[in-house]
């Protein structure tokens, strides 16, 4: 698998966190709906921030943003609750995540989508840090492994 691949060389680099993203079904229709799954790996002390605005450093808060979408997103993104923690880099009480993150987003499936194979891909922003230090913004371009086939026909 080229995500298992990745995820391999991404641990190799030491980076504090991988990504992988999905989307829960393989196949939808025209009309229908589907969630992209996004969902990052912390290795062990590290954390990153919320999506929630949190400080007046526009870099604090974790940001997702979608590449050339072909599929119609509803509403905005969700993360599972985040702790509230004193952090000592931020020298206040924080939301946020540690472990396995994970957002999600629900699309719709124009309704004149033409069948065939569409890619979902964007990048997340985000900055990790393990309570004494904090990493500059980074940025990780993500993009599903799983491609979301469009078949002709009306949702069933």
């Amino acid at each position: 698998f080229d995500s298992y691949q990745k995820f391999e060389k991404a641990k190799k680099e030491n980076r504090p966190l991988q990504l992988e993203a999905m989307p829960d079904k393989g196949k939808v229709r025209p009309g229908e709906t589907f969630w992209l799954h996004l969902v990052a790996f912390l290795e062990e002390g590290w954390h990153m921030y919320s999506l929630e605005k949190q400080s007046d450093d526009e870099t604090v808060a974790t940001r997702i943003e979608l590449e050339a979408l072909v599929f119609d997103p509803q509403g905005h993104w969700q993360e599972m609750p985040p702790k509230l923690v004193r952090d000592d880099v931020m020298e206040k009480i924080m939301k946020i995540h540690s472990g396995r993150v994970e957002f999600t987003h629900l699309f719709s499936v124009p309704k004149g989508l033409k069948p065939g194979a569409y890619p979902l891909s964007g990048t997340l922003y985000f900055r990790t840090c393990d309570n004494r230090i904090c990493t500059l913004p980074q940025e990780m371009m993500f993009k599903t492994h799983v491609i979301v086939i469009v078949e002709a026909g009306e949702p069933g």
